[in-house]
């Protein structure tokens, strides 16, 4: 058994000529590297799972578990000699305050007299895998850790100057790790790598290239944000802590782009539903005294649909007009009509009925002149909402079915369920559940490929619906509670929706009747403590709880 071959790797050479030798000799070696010989079978030594990451931080620490502790070992990515030396500290710390010095982990934490100076401390251990690198290996490394969450391939050549041999050198040597398409650090290492990045000579530069890739990529998506939403949204999200890393970098440094990056982003925002996230990006960027006509009213268009949707009417309406205005004096007919399509659903929410539909029509009229399959799709979900709001189902449900037809092959992210959604309205309106509950789940399935949370709240809301309609009275009110806890985490209001209030009442209300207290409110408590997961694999499966 030979331990830390990396110090001496050059040997490994040696060893498999002697291996060839030796027929009967087997050799057990452990090395930060790879040693890229014949012969060599590798078992990677991952990081601990979480409970057994726990177990260890508490046994060494003695101490319980809680959420704090289990925080603090994901926080030290789950590695054994991470939680060893954090757990020395606790003699003096509590989890949660170590937690809070997370951001000095390379040297807060620090190992007995007896350990090897090389694991006294995480920047020593670390710093021993660094000083094996090339003098070409090293400035690779520190560009890496540019990047929030990983990159592809692609991207790292183009940010980092990354080439084939040096990322499969770091990958050799444990300091970087791959995913399907992604290479990624453990955050403990990429600490140490950002130290080196930020001291370095190229930090700035590195930087700003990273973050003007990643306005490039969110331009494009912008502007196919249309015909291929769904597939720009399945991108950008692995893609977010890597947005947010460039919106950080461009707030302080460069407002303009800051503006133009946090509009690119508003429509992703909104559909996978990052209210709290992006109505701060949007507002902090409208703050800047950036005068420019398009970025401006761009901005203004996502901020006021997120408020909309978070069930802020009055200011919704008022940056949605100031955009609407802005894009008139620029002459962009199309993004004016998006804007007033927006402006109708914030109309609707703030309890208007007459003006939103007139306001629908005519943008639907004007989408069909213009020949905007996309607009078209969105001003009819639009008259839809309000025929069936204001009751008048049998006009709906042709338009319904007409959009159904339409969006068939369509990624427009926010509204590809959307005659689904509507096609079940006019079947709940006549009571008949099944085809309702056939509508709604489908419209469902559609939100989870899209990963859109706001709407998946919503299809459900009207699943339990059909659930109580068919006799499944407490799959009914745990359903109703699992969307009453995901509006409070995303902030909001479930009176955003007054349209379901009646058939709540109907259906919701006549299930407390028939199960009576308090079945009625332990079934809805235990959705309530129920994750989104659970609740999903409950209408999906179509089983019950209990």
């Amino acid at each position: 058994m030979l331990d830390n071959l990396e110090q001496v790797v050059e040997s490994a050479v040696e060893l498999a000529a002697l291996l060839r030798a030796c027929p009967n000799l087997r050799l057990l070696v452990t090395s930060r590297e790879l040693l890229r010989v014949d012969g060599e079978v590798v078992y990677p030594v991952p990081a601990l799972a979480e409970p057994e990451a726990v177990e260890l931080f508490c046994a060494r620490a003695r101490i319980k578990p809680d959420k704090a502790v289990v925080e603090l070992c994901g926080r030290l990515d789950n590695l054994p000699l991470a939680l060893e030396l954090a757990a020395a500290r606790v003699s003096v710390l509590t989890p949660a305050q170590i937690l809070e010095r997370i951001s000095q982990r390379l040297d807060l934490f620090r190992a007995g007299r007896d350990a090897d100076p090389r694991q006294q401390t995480l920047r020593a251990t670390i710093g021993w895998s660094y000083d094996l690198l090339s003098t070409d290996e090293q400035p690779l490394f520190a560009r890496m850790a540019v990047f929030r969450g990983g990159c592809t391939l692609e991207t790292a050549e183009q940010v980092a100057g990354a080439d084939l041999a040096g990322l499969q050198s770091l990958l050799d040597k444990s300091l970087l790790r791959r995913s399907g398409e992604r290479f990624w650090m453990l955050e403990t290492i990429r600490e140490y790598a950002h130290e080196l990045l930020e001291h370095g000579s190229e930090g700035d530069a590195i930087r700003r290239r990273h973050a003007d890739h990643y306005l490039a990529v969110s331009e494009l998506a912008y502007t196919e944000r249309f015909d291929r939403g769904l597939t720009w949204a399945r991108r950008l999200e692995p893609e977010h802590d890597n947005l947010r890393a460039a919106l950080d970098f461009l707030q302080d440094r460069d407002p303009f782009c800051y503006l133009q990056l946090a509009g690119a982003l508003g429509w992703f925002w909104l559909a996978r539903s990052h209210f709290a996230e992006g109505a701060r990006r949007l507002e902090d960027a409208l703050a800047s005294p950036v005068e420019d006509g398009p970025l401006t009213a761009r901005a203004l268009t996502y901020l006021g649909s997120i408020d909309a949707a978070r069930g802020q009417a009055v200011a919704a309406l008022s940056r949605l007009e100031q955009a609407i205005e802005l894009w008139h004096t620029v002459g962009d007919d199309t993004e004016s009509a998006a804007a007033r399509d927006e402006l109708g659903w914030a109309l609707y929410e703030g309890g208007g009925e007459s003006r939103p539909l007139q306001l629908f029509q005519q943008n639907l009229e004007l989408a069909r002149r213009l020949g905007h399959h996309a607009l078209v799709n969105r001003s009819l979900a639009g008259v839809c909402q309000m025929l069936v709001v204001t009751g008048q189902f049998e006009r709906a449900e042709p338009l319904a079915l007409e959009l159904h037809a339409s969006m068939r092959d369509s990624e427009d992210v926010v509204y590809m369920c959307a005659a689904d959604h509507y096609l079940s309205d006019c079947a709940m309106h006549r009571r008949d559940y099944t085809l309702a509950e056939q509508h709604r789940l489908s419209a469902l399935e559609t939100a989870l490929a899209s990963a859109n949370v706001m709407q998946q709240a919503v299809e459900i809301l009207g699943l339990a619906l059909t659930a109580a309609g068919l006799g499944r009275d407490e799959d009914a009110l745990r359903l109703e509670g699992a969307v009453d806890a995901k509006w409070k985490e995303l902030g909001v209001s479930s009176s955003a929706l007054p349209f379901f209030e009646a058939w709540r009442e109907r259906d919701l209300g006549a299930a407390r009747v028939r199960l009576g207290e308090p079945r009625a409110s332990t079934a809805f408590d235990e959705g309530r403590a129920m994750t989104w997961d659970q609740a999903i694999g409950l209408v999906l499966g179509k089983t019950s709880a209990t």
